[in-house]
């Protein structure tokens, strides 16, 4: 939900409608059939990206070939087509607006169709706004548990998983999406290629040593733990100095009461949380690999909480509410605030006193908002 752009034509019949999202390696655009006013998603690999026009093309069959397996399921996102080869539209005046505005590449290079998701992606629904209820959070957990059981047990690892890559319908229901970094492992999960997005890796993807290998299944894991953290929370969790529990808690076991919060967070919240929550938490964020469940162990040992039959209205008038917000917010920023804004998102009270966390990219330790 980027800045709209002029309406113009990549092909006879595809007309170009806004801007929806510039990754690392790929850049994705709404995308309307002129004939049938069918809207779509193309994604482009990146103009700067500095590899050869051959290798663009493998990157985009590599992730249509990774979707097209993994078509079918209700919360992952549906790919269509992969247009290799076309000519620029024969419009000349066409062909330089679209040229001016993204470059000759746009006109000319090939590109993945895939499903258009209207509600956008599920960062933008905290971002200036408070953390998720604890319900609406089990809603969406129970979706991305669907998703990634459904995708290790085909053989691959996402990657990827972050809440930028989790994309709501016209329902508000999740699709999974970004492809492009998943690997194909099948019953061998243990690699030493290092993908995703740092501040969503598990430790010991993030701190990978030369001639190292991780377990990908179990990376995934991590990554869900970090997004779910962020629903309730909107701050990625850093484990504090002075609280661990005991070598005798056992998180497969449903009759363990947790008590004391391990993390730089809400109190408030934290004590809020129902114990199958607490549980699904500190499984998912163990920062050992060896003591984090797989999808399938998961699914048999840990329950998410009993949702009332009216969830789904509730989810629909909170989430479009949210939407409401930060269209709102977004037109302040590109109309009336000054161009340079704090990405600051939220103040939390009541935290405890973190350690301090080294990354690559946070050299200070302190423990980090969300921001884009």
């Amino acid at each position: 939900m980027k800045e709209d752009i002029p309406s113009m034509m990549i092909d006879s019949f595809h007309q170009v409608v806004n801007t929806l999202g510039i990754g690392g390696a790929g850049e994705v655009y709404s995308i309307r059939n002129v004939k049938d006013n069918t809207m779509f998603a193309a994604k482009f690999a990146r103009k700067d990206l500095k590899v050869t026009k051959a290798k663009k093309l493998l990157l985009l069959q590599r992730e249509r070939d990774t979707m097209e397996e993994l078509n079918g399921h209700p919360n992952i996102l549906s790919s269509f087509q992969l247009l290799k080869r076309r000519k620029a539209h024969s419009q000349k005046n066409e062909f330089e607006a679209c040229k001016r505005h993204f470059g000759v590449h746009l006109t000319t290079a090939p590109y993945h169709m895939i499903e258009y998701c209207e509600n956008g992606s599920f960062i933008s629904y905290l971002r200036n706004q408070d953390s998720l209820p604890e319900n609406i959070t089990c809603y969406y957990a129970d979706q991305l548990i669907s998703a990634i059981h459904f995708i290790h047990n085909k053989g691959y690892a996402h990657l990827d998983i972050k809440l930028d890559n989790i994309l709501l319908d016209n329902y508000f229901n999740i699709r999974l999406s970004d492809f492009g970094s998943a690997l194909k492992i099948n019953d061998q999960p243990f690699t030493s290629i290092r993908r995703g997005t740092t501040k969503y890796m598990a430790p010991e993807v993030r701190y990978l040593q030369e001639e190292e290998t991780f377990d990908a299944y179990k990376a995934d894991m991590y990554s869900l733990g970090i997004c779910l953290f962020l629903m309730l929370f909107k701050r990625f969790p850093v484990y504090v100095e002075d609280i661990e529990y005991p070598e005798t808690v056992n998180l497969f076991n449903e009759n363990e009461t947790l008590e004391a919060c391990p993390f730089d967070c809400d109190i408030d919240i934290w004590k809020g949380l129902s114990i199958p929550t607490k549980r699904i938490l500190l499984s998912l964020l163990n920062e050992d690999p060896s003591e984090r469940p797989y999808i399938n162990q998961f699914i048999e040992f840990f329950r998410l909480p009993i949702l009332d039959e009216s969830i789904t209205e509730v989810i629909f008038d909170e989430m479009q509410a949210r939407r409401t917000k930060y269209e709102e917010d977004s037109y302040e920023k590109k109309f009336i605030q000054p161009a340079a804004c704090s990405k600051n998102l939220i103040t939390h009270k009541n935290c405890n006193k973190a350690k301090e966390v080294k990354t690559p990219s946070n050299k200070s330790g302190s423990s980090t908002n969300v921001t884009n």
